[in-house]
């Protein structure tokens, strides 16, 4: 099904599945040396039918120097087709009336990014540096630091949101994990009963009690269930 997918770039570092449109599927690729001297690209390809055909939607040309194994992308969970892409430790938006990717106003390395379910527009910024945690209310325009109670000098790694309850978010530092659950306006720590281990992934559960996963670097995967 994916004959000649592989053929677009030299690797793959992140794909979206649109869960709105059937056979609708989104990947980063990344290409080093693809055009003029010193010049490296990343790509944002799209197929409308499961992968049978793909086409370029967008690309970003960068120096050799960016570190090309990190490029993600998220979709808006509305189905509205725009898309938001990590790279190049910057954070840029698609929409459907736009050819090419924009760059949001946001200072660096973005590291991970959540979209508010109910409210699209509503979304927030992991990144590494001091003010580890951005919001923004109009969708990228304008962004402001909600890092209250997360400790100074701790690096985020990992952002999720819970599906249900989208006020409640999680981040995982190199230190710990954090919780908030009033839209970023305040966090606590969220570790008790986590090895001392990086956080690899986060995931919380769509479905049944309130879970939060944790994968972890070499001690497995662990579970916490929350009483509300």
């Amino acid at each position: 099904m994916l004959d000649g997918f592989f053929k677009l770039a030299d690797q793959f570092p992140d794909f979206a599945v649109d869960p709105h449109r059937a056979g609708r599927l989104v990947a980063i690729g990344t290409t080093e040396f693809c055009g003029p001297p010193n010049v490296s690209c990343i790509s944002l390809f799209l197929s409308n039918n499961g992968g049978r055909t793909w086409r370029q939607v967008a690309q970003l040309d960068v120096p050799p120097s960016v570190d090309l194994h990190f490029a993600q992308v998220r979709l808006e969970p509305t189905g509205s087709g725009i898309m938001y892409v990590l790279a190049a430790n910057d954070l840029y938006k698609r929409s459907p009336c736009t050819a090419n990717l924009s760059l949001l106003p946001l200072r660096g390395p973005v590291v991970d990014l959540a979209v508010d379910p109910l409210t699209p527009t509503t979304l927030y910024a992991a990144v590494g540096r001091r003010h580890q945690l951005y919001k923004s209310r109009d969708g990228g325009v304008t962004w402001f630091s909600a890092s209250a109670g997360l400790p100074a000098g701790a690096k985020a790694r990992l952002l999720a949101i819970d599906p249900r309850a989208p006020a409640t978010l999680y981040l995982a530092t190199d230190q710990a994990v954090f919780v908030s659950d009033d839209g970023a306006a305040s966090w606590q720590s969220l570790s008790n009963g986590l090895p001392g281990f990086a956080i690899d992934s986060l995931a919380v559960a769509s479905a049944g009690p309130r879970t939060l996963y944790a994968a972890t670097a070499g001690a497995g995967v662990y579970a916490l269930t929350r009483d509300r």
